[in-house]
């Protein structure tokens, strides 16, 4: 299995060579004269290497499970409050008087 994306191999810098001169024979004058001493050279562009963050692994698997919970305990707090006045007789209706 090959690391590098193979630009050389697959034809890719050779398109891209010629529509970058494409573009620059459009602009200047003189292009012409001065891209035929014009080479190519090939480099990668440096950076660093992939680092497999555990963290993502773990916000992906548990902020569903805690966003959950959340919405769970807003329920019960409502409940909660609607037992609470119902017992004490202070809102007569429960969710047909909250809306």
């Amino acid at each position: 299995m090959r690391c590098d994306p193979g630009y050389l191999e697959e034809g890719f810098l050779a398109l891209q060579q010629a529509v970058d001169f494409a573009f620059i024979d459009c602009l200047s004058a003189n292009a012409s004269e001065n891209m035929e001493n014009v080479t190519m050279r090939l480099q990668r562009f440096p950076y660093p290497p992939y680092v497999d963050d555990k963290f993502v692994l773990v916000i992906q698997q548990q902020l569903p499970f805690i966003v959950m919970l959340s919405f769970i305990f807003c329920a019960m707090q409502i409940v909660r409050d609607l037992v609470y006045e119902k017992e004490r007789c202070l809102k007569v209706g429960g969710l047909l008087n909250m809306w």
